[in-house]
């Protein structure tokens, strides 16, 4: 016998983004493919003779989602019957997304989801902001809820405009709901999609059921366009730009929508990383030190909003190359044994004379024929560093700061070159030693 637990079906047809602001789908019309569509693993799912979706995987271990469009956040009311033919588990649970800014739930989303199930036997509201492990739960439920052999139970959740969630349960079916929680929350401030995300081990495979899905409220209202929250200068050819939003994508990769001055012109690829940053490379350098000006235009965010016309000014400074005589060698310790209260390894100490701040990553170390590069490190203006084989950096920390080499060059204790070169090849220090020192 089908339940009507959520609201009174007038007609056989499903509801669907009612004019009020309302998604509702009980799954009476037969299908979960129309009036609403519900994408994603649709061949893992199926509406069962008692009108219910219904998860029928193959009997082996997975994962499977469904989506549908939703944009209500505000003022929102979410209501749900769940049934799980087992006593769920960390291998068997249920996440059924309120909020998701994609319909792919098995990817990056940013939204938020109600988990029926895992260890403590809960029914809790989690918060996620990039993949699946960096979820949050920002509403604990009771444990033990749900830690039965059979679960049923109607789930609300409501959320006001000023963010403040409510996720309320019925085990008994009755209507009579007991709330888990309040939380406050406005990180994820916008919708387009609701979801459920089933994981399960072979033998639940098909023991997920679904039905008397209710949202009622309003969506995220946008109508401001997006902003640039920063521009990082990455090298002569290549800017990062900051968006305060999500970005509609295939627009701000678009590279005619980007344009340099000082005859760079437009880039040649533009990277977007998370619909939020582009990073841009040009077939033209930058001058250095020469004020240049980026124009940008029609870059939209997800509600249709535009950025146009605008112009940022950046200046490329070219890294400072560092010179002859800027670090030195000021020890060497080619023979360490026996030691004379020093560990028995070989090391270099190095010293930055100067007032300035170095990176060492571009450093060549030539010892001989052998060659090697100082890590990517910074040295302070004064500062003395030892270098040594990485299974002696612990013995010399107590000496000062030690960085290992890798493939440490052995120093021959009868004496060679030693040199620091920079990246352009340029001399920085060199001598040679010999046994008599």
């Amino acid at each position: 016998m089908k339940r009507y637990y959520i609201f009174l079906i007038i007609i056989q047809s499903t509801i669907f983004y009612s004019v009020n602001g309302q998604i509702i789908d009980d799954f009476s019309d037969g299908n979960f493919t129309d009036n609403p569509t519900w994408s994603g693993d649709s061949l893992y799912f199926m509406v069962n003779p008692n009108d219910q979706l219904q998860l029928n995987a193959p009997s082996i271990a997975g994962k499977s989602y469904l989506s549908t469009p939703n944009a209500i956040i505000d003022n929102a009311e979410w209501n749900f019957y769940v049934n799980l033919d087992f006593n769920p588990s960390s291998s068997n649970y249920v996440d059924i997304y309120l909020v998701s800014d994609v319909g792919n739930l098995t990817g990056l989303v940013y939204g938020y989801f109600v988990r029926i199930g895992n260890t403590q036997g809960e029914v809790s509201l989690y918060k996620q902001s990039w993949d699946k492990a960096s979820s949050i739960k920002i509403i604990d439920g009771i444990d033990g809820r749900i830690a039965f052999n059979l679960v049923e139970l109607n789930v609300k959740v409501t959320k006001s405009s000023g963010n403040n969630w409510e996720l309320l349960v019925d085990t008994g079916l009755t209507q009579d709901f007991i709330s888990e929680g309040t939380v406050v929350d406005g990180t994820n401030f916008f919708s387009r999609y609701f979801g459920i995300f089933c994981k399960y081990t072979s033998t639940r495979s098909n023991k997920f059921f679904f039905d008397n899905l209710s949202i009622e409220g309003d969506a995220y209202l946008d109508i401001k366009g997006p902003e640039i929250d920063s521009l990082i200068v990455l090298s002569d050819s290549s800017l990062m730009i900051y968006y305060n939003e999500f970005l509609h994508s295939s627009i701000a990769a678009n590279l005619d929508n980007y344009f340099v001055n000082n005859g760079i012109g437009n880039p040649y690829h533009i990277d977007l990383q998370y619909d939020t940053i582009a990073i841009l490379n040009f077939r033209e350098k930058f001058n250095d030190a020469i004020e240049n000006q980026i124009s940008i235009h029609s870059i939209e965010d997800l509600f249709g909003n535009s950025l146009d016309n605008f112009v940022m000014s950046f200046t490329y400074q070219a890294p400072y190359i560092i010179a002859f005589g800027d670090i030195i060698i000021t020890e060497i310790m080619a023979d360490p044994t026996p030691g004379v209260d020093l560990p028995e390894y070989e090391y270099l100490e190095i010293h930055h004379p100067h007032n300035e701040i170095f990176n060492l990553s571009n450093i060549r170390f030539i010892v001989g024929n052998d060659t090697t590069n100082v890590p990517d490190l910074i040295i302070e203006p004064k500062e003395f560093i030892i270098l040594s084989q990485y299974i002696a950096v612990e013995q010399f920390e107590s000496f000062g700061r030690t960085i290992k080499i890798a493939n440490w060059p052995t120093l021959n204790n009868r004496g060679e070159a030693i040199s620091l070169l920079n990246q352009n090849d340029g001399l920085i220090f060199s001598i040679e030693y010999d046994d008599s020192w």
